[in-house]
């Protein structure tokens, strides 16, 4: 599976990424969400997943997947659109 790695302008303060990383979260579809919750904040296996959300390995891997995609491309657009602080490290 595919990382949520960027190439993040360091003039952008950690504190703001996070915070916008969080803003896109919560536009996924509550179903994604959900998945992505359960393997990150709950440390579930993808097995463990697809059983909560009734459905196959394979579907809850590709779910986490495509929301890996959807994060990378929300956060870059707005991380695009960030304002850059004068005064940032």
């Amino acid at each position: 599976m595919e990382s949520i790695v960027l190439r993040l302008n360091p003039q952008v303060p950690k504190e703001k990424v996070i915070q916008l990383l969080h803003a896109c979260l919560l536009e996924l579809e509550p179903r994604t969400k959900l998945a992505v919750e359960l393997r990150f904040w709950e440390q579930m296996t993808i097995a463990q997943v697809a059983f909560v959300l009734k459905t196959s390995w394979q579907d809850a891997d590709r779910m986490i997947e495509r929301a890996f995609l959807e994060l990378r491309q929300k956060l870059t657009e707005r991380l695009a659109n960030e304002p850059i602080a004068a005064n940032a490290a």
